[in-house]
């Protein structure tokens, strides 16, 4: 993904420059943006990646908005002040959470293994095909992307891995309509009490949804999470 170089001000630029450091995995693109009069403050545009997955992708932002943003980020002697994910699609969603969202201690081990949630379209939303969806799993320890499990239409999942618990045979996995599928989302660790999370499902077209929930003082074998 490029860069976008904007002038979210109106106002008139006399010049930028570009830095952009990192791998596929983690990485930060900057531009720096200066304007005619000296009075006015420099911009910047800023994308972050982590696990190869954008994280931030902003524009037209302030030297210590960016600075805030690699704190969290990037420099690792900065404890996390939250969850460490924001979903950076801004456009609409056209999912939509139906019920409850679970947390299941399904091993007894005194923590919340798996996520269990049905979603379903927003009126007027757009099909959605999930063998082409992207799972982002976030807490203030890290960003994972899930794979989904094979086959995709299964009852139970693995460790770092997603499922379609209910809702979609196995030979059509879009979800449209009056559909909901119930999906299963195990991250690779187990999320103890009182852990928040960020989980963001990622269409191939349009809007991401995303949950933010915690994990309750006290586990039992089903929670709902709040």
């Amino acid at each position: 993904m490029g860069i976008i170089v904007s002038t979210s001000c109106g106002c008139i630029e006399t010049g930028s420059a570009s830095e952009q450091v990192g791998d596929t995995d983690l990485g930060v693109a900057v531009v720096e943006h200066e304007y005619l009069f000296g009075f006015m403050e420099p911009e910047y545009d800023a994308r972050i990646w982590v696990e190869g997955a954008d994280v931030v992708d902003v524009q037209g932002i302030t030297e210590s908005e960016l600075e805030g943003y690699l704190d969290q980020y990037v420099r690792t002697d900065t404890p996390p002040r939250t969850v460490v994910y924001t979903p950076v699609n801004a456009e609409p969603s056209g999912l939509k959470l139906i019920g409850e969202v679970s947390g299941l201690d399904t091993d007894g081990g005194a923590a919340v293994d798996t996520i269990r949630f049905t979603i379903g379209l927003t009126d007027g939303g757009s099909p959605v095909d999930f063998s082409r969806v992207q799972m982002v799993f976030a807490t203030r320890n890290g960003v994972e992307i899930l794979n989904p499990s094979s086959p995709i239409v299964s009852e139970t999942t693995t460790a770092g891995h997603w499922t379609i618990a209910d809702g979609a045979p196995s030979d059509d996995l879009v979800l449209e309509g009056n559909d909901t599928f119930t999906l299963c989302v195990m991250p690779t660790t187990a999320l103890p009490a009182n852990q928040q999370f960020n989980l963001e499902v990622r269409p191939s077209v349009g809007g991401s949804f995303g949950l933010v929930r915690t994990v309750p003082g006290k586990i039992h074998a089903e929670n709902i999470l709040n």
